[in-house]
C-alpha cells in the first residue's frame, strides 16, 4: 500500500511540473534558399575548466520573437538568419542562474555573429543580479548592437516574445 501511495504522489507531482509544448508558429525556423541573403549567429560558451561546474553560457533564445529550438549541447552551432534588422532574445545560463534580454541588431549577409554577455558577480550564494547582452561580428569582435540588460532569475521568459515592428 505504501508503494502505491508513493507512486501516486510522484505522478501527481510530475504532472504539475510538465509544461505544454511551444506551438510550431512560435518556433524559429532557419531560412533556406539563397545563402547570399543570410547571416549566422551563435552562442558564446566560456569553459570554466572546472569539472562538474556549469559554464557561463550566452546563447540565442529567440529570433524576432520565435523560440530557437536547439538543445543546450548545440548552442554554439551557428543559426542561419535573414540579413537585416533583427530582435535577438539573448540568454545567459550558469547552473540555476538565468537572464534574458532583447537585443536589436542589424545583421549583414555573409557575416557571422555571436551573442555575448557580462554579468555582475558579487556574493556567494547569490552571485548575479543582472547580465548585459550584446551582439558582435565574429570576424572583427566589434559590437553591432547596443547593450541590453536583463535581471537574473530562476526561470525563462514567456514563450511569446514577439515585439511588433
Amino acid at each position: 500500500m505504501k508503494k502505491i501511495a508513493v507512486a501516486a504522489f510522484f505522478l501527481l507531482c510530475t504532472s504539475c511540473v510538465s509544461t505544454p509544448p511551444i506551438p510550431p508558429e512560435l518556433q524559429y525556423t532557419q531560412p533556406t534558399g539563397d545563402s547570399s541573403n543570410l547571416a549566422s549567429i551563435s552562442a558564446t560558451i566560456i569553459d570554466s575548466k572546472v569539472p562538474l561546474v556549469d559554464n557561463e553560457n550566452s546563447y540565442v533564445y529567440a529570433i524576432d520573437g520565435k523560440r530557437v529550438m536547439v538543445k543546450k549541447k548545440d548552442w554554439a552551432l551557428p543559426i542561419a538568419v535573414s540579413a537585416g534588422a533583427r530582435t535577438i532574445t539573448a540568454g545567459f545560463e550558469q547552473g540555476v542562474y538565468m537572464a534574458f534580454a532583447k537585443v536589436e541588431a542589424s545583421l549583414v549577409a555573409g557575416h557571422k555573429y555571436q551573442v555575448r554577455s557580462s554579468c555582475d558577480k558579487h556574493a556567494i550564494g547569490n552571485p548575479y543580479t543582472y547580465c548585459d547582452f550584446w551582439v558582435v561580428d565574429s570576424a572583427t569582435d566589434a559590437a553591432v548592437s547596443d547593450i541590453a540588460r536583463g535581471p537574473v532569475g530562476g526561470r525563462p521568459p514567456p514563450s511569446v516574445l514577439y515585439l511588433p515592428r
